[in-house]
């Protein structure tokens, strides 16, 4: 089929609705390869920015999806189904171990019960009955500034870290743009950067953060976004250093990229606060959310930085939420100020450190190598992900863990797991070498080092 003789229309709007059209009725195959934006615009004499956003209007409403060099192809109708790199996660067994989580141990949440409370004690007229308030509470505002780590331009919240992101990414992407991220870095991104027809450049980690080489390196393909979080980065559990940041905002200096920090375990994370923001303030948005430390419930997450963003943030929320609800957002100002939950806060923090610290311990002892010393995660070489994830599945006590390929932004040369220790609160020994058993070659078990470090 020639495409163009099918499009009439010659707004952006028109050719998504007309291409859209033969993609559900079936005229245009799943798997079918759209023109090239250049040689459609060229073909209906409009401009190359007006096809390119029919196609990230396609690829928002799920129809096609940006496949770098393959270019854009025709995905399908859309499905009510889970996003890919979810799927992969599934679990089709209940384990007894279940490692494949990443969420907080439920026993060391703070009690909200006097948060909750404490909503009889307020005038809760004033917190439900407007809907033409500011989306933020003054005095949650303040507290949230006083514990930036750089001075914002203007600070909202949403309903959680994702909620954020997909906003920001809706703000921001195009079909086409290059979007930089870690390698390996948190799937449900991956899925996000896909679905809005972006190209995903994945950078490598080490112990410090983002590699500045590899940045370097990757501007000159001319990305619009930066994706990172800077402490207790999932899966690896790697923390960006101060000097890090510094090298990092030496190599963006001059360049126009966004950059979106994910601090996705604020609370629970051991690493001090360190961002691009306190070199770039003008270039960064950074996500605060408080899942792992209050409870993925609590449904808040605060996103500061860059006023302009922030406020055409604001500005699309208005014409869905408008806000997140503000007694929630009383919730949260009461946790983050009681004495009592922040001492239940800092009790977890010290007990997750432990815990992730006596399981790289004992994996150690068996021969992993481990990277990252922070989060609630643990990245995991693998001989062969899938059959440690099966050996591990059907030993007595079953184990499930995450495949490390979920996480991937660009090929490895080896492979992993990852594996939560949230909840993980004994038996370190024994399940890191249950681990070894069904994940390390035989040869790197029984050359594993007799003196652990």
């Amino acid at each position: 089929m020639l495409l163009a003789t099918q499009v009439r229309s010659r707004t952006a709007k028109g050719i998504a609705a007309e291409i859209g059209r033969l993609i559900t009725s079936g005229e245009l195959d799943v798997a079918t390869r759209l023109p090239a934006i250049r040689a459609l615009a060229d073909e209906l004499e409009v401009s190359p920015t007006t096809v390119q956003h029919a196609y990230q209007a396609l690829a928002q409403s799920g129809l096609v999806i940006a496949q770098g060099k393959r270019g854009t192809v025709v995905r399908g109708a859309a499905e009510s189904t889970r996003p890919p790199r979810y799927a992969a996660s599934d679990k089709e067994l209940m384990p007894l171990w279940d490692l494949t989580s990443g969420t907080p141990d439920p026993a060391l949440l703070p009690d909200v019960g006097a948060a909750l409370m404490s909503l009889a004690a307020q005038d809760t007229a004033i917190l439900t009955s407007g809907y033409m308030e500011q989306p933020v509470l003054p005095d949650l505002e303040w507290e949230l500034r006083r514990r930036w780590p750089f001075e914002p331009g203007a600070i909202t919240v949403v309903d959680g870290a994702l909620d954020a992101i997909d906003r920001l990414f809706r703000l921001t992407l195009r079909v086409g743009d290059r979007v930089l991220v870690e390698n390996p870095t948190f799937p449900p991104v991956l899925d996000m950067i896909e679905r809005a027809g972006a190209e995903i450049i994945g950078l490598p980690l080490d112990e410090h953060g983002i590699v500045p080489g590899s940045l370097r390196d990757a501007l000159e393909m001319r990305p619009s976004l930066l994706v990172l979080q800077p402490r207790a980065q999932n899966p690896s559990g790697v923390s960006m250093t101060h000097e890090r940041a510094e090298d990092l905002a030496a190599v963006l200096t001059g360049s126009s990229v966004l950059i979106i920090e994910d601090d996705h375990a604020g609370g629970i994370t051991s690493a001090s606060q360190v961002s691009l923001g306190s070199y770039l303030p003008d270039r960064v948005i950074r996500i605060l959310s408080f899942s792992k430390a209050f409870g993925p419930d609590l449904r808040l997450a605060a996103v500061g930085g860059a006023a302009d963003t922030i406020v055409r943030l604001d500005n699309a929320r208005a014409l869905g939420p408008g806000w997140s609800s503000r007694l929630l957002q009383h919730v949260l100002l009461y946790l983050l100020t009681d004495e009592r939950a922040l001492a239940q806060l800092a009790n977890a923090r010290a007990v997750y450190a432990h815990r992730r610290r006596s399981m790289v311990e004992a994996l150690r002892r068996e021969g992993f190598q481990i990277v990252g010393e922070d989060g609630i995660n643990i990245w995991v070489p693998v001989a062969n992900e899938n059959e440690a994830r099966i050996r591990l599945a059907m030993r007595d006590a079953g184990i499930a863990v995450a495949l490390g390929s979920s996480f991937l932004s660009a090929p490895l040369p080896s492979e992993f797991i990852r594996i939560t220790c949230s909840a993980i609160s004994e038996g370190f020994t024994e399940l890191a070498g249950a681990i070894a058993a069904a994940a390390l070659p035989p040869r790197a078990r029984t050359s594993r080092p007799a003196h652990p470090r």
